[in-house]
């Protein structure tokens, strides 16, 4: 019930929401990341939660997820080409010198990499984040300037279906799709890793397919993904309603 909390914390931090605002307009971004640390910090508190990227489930621990230790192998490390830097799940080092970068707006990025069209682009969110909560992602797609945004405002949002149960939303138009997945937070990949997994090998391998269906559980005509497994079905028509 710890989550319930979350309905008050508005009108805590409420007042200073102006005021990250105005020093983001001034470009003073460094103090306007403090003021939104301090944000996440009241907020976490007000609610008793542990972390701000779960909202139910807020003891997970990422420092100890096994993935540190693949990435902290020496074949990984040659794979990806970083030599023997030593890698760091929350690296104070790197946050620091990103500091002015944070609460710089990516979108500009963001619409001349999707008007250019030469790569497909997915964002996906986790129902239960806070850090980055989907409808304030969202908020942001329906602003996108860009050849595609009148398709992507009229394109159906889908069932994303695993095993029999719906496991996500999504909604494309053109090279861009954006996903919400239930029941995870923050750290899709942590929260729901086969999930997360199905969706991204779907995405890469099999995407110009994907197409809605009528309503949950119709089978597509496409089958299964190039890589031979079939546990995931294809995406099917979900109400198409503003969340």
């Amino acid at each position: 019930m710890q989550h319930l909390h979350l309905q008050f914390v508005p009108l805590f931090f409420l007042p200073r929401l102006p005021y990250r605002r105005n020093l983001i307009k001034t470009e003073r971004f460094a103090e306007a990341e403090r003021v939104w640390v301090n944000i996440l910090h009241y907020a976490k508190k007000w609610a008793r939660l542990t972390t701000v990227y779960n909202y139910i489930n807020d003891t997970v621990v990422i420092e100890e997820a096994p993935w540190e230790n693949f990435l902290r192998n020496p074949v990984t490390k040659r794979a990806l080409h970083v030599g023997n830097q030593p890698f760091d799940v929350i690296n104070a080092v790197a946050h620091k010198k990103m500091m002015n970068d944070i609460m710089q707006s990516a979108k500009p990025t963001v619409e001349a990499l999707l008007n250019w069209g030469a790569y497909d682009v997915v964002v996906y969110s986790g129902q239960l984040d806070i850090i980055c909560a989907y409808p304030l992602t969202l908020n942001v797609f329906q602003k996108l300037n860009w050849k595609g945004a009148e398709a992507y405002r009229k394109a159906d949002r889908c069932f994303f279906e695993m095993d029999g149960n719906v496991v996500g939303y999504t909604k494309s138009a053109g090279v861009f799709t954006e996903v919400l997945f239930r029941g995870c937070g923050h750290m899709v990949p942590t929260d729901c890793p086969r999930v997360a997994s199905r969706f991204l090998d779907l995405f890469i391998n099999d995407r110009k397919k994907m197409r809605c269906l009528r309503e949950a559980g119709e089978t597509s005509q496409s089958g299964s993904s190039q890589s031979g497994r079939s546990d995931t079905k294809i995406l099917t028509k979900s109400e198409n309603v503003d969340i």
